[in-house]
Parts: structure tokens; sequence; C-alpha cells
């Protein structure tokens, strides 16, 4: 089982979004990008990128 999924089901939980998309990428499924903002000074620095 995959390490994100075995994560999720010991905590007994549904998997977050992020961990979701990371999923689904590390199988070739496509996602949009996406940014986790930890801070409010992470904003402006991913501002930038968009």
């Amino acid at each position: 089982m995959h390490r994100i999924i075995e994560k999720a089901k010991k905590e007994k939980r549904s998997l977050l979004e992020t961990e979701a998309k990371e999923l689904l990428r590390e199988y070739g499924i496509p996602v949009p990008d996406f940014k986790l903002i930890k801070s409010e000074d992470e904003i402006a620095g991913l501002a930038k990128e968009i």
C-alpha cells in the first residue's frame, strides 16, 4: 500500500487534498499546480510566482 494511504489509515482519517493530489501525480494523473501556504510571509513570494 502507498505510504500516503498507510499514514492516513494509521491516523484514521481521509486523505488531505494535498495528499490526494500528490498521490494522483505519482501515478501519472495530471492535477493543477498548487502551493501550500503556511504563513502570511509566504503569500508575497507566491504572488510573484503567479
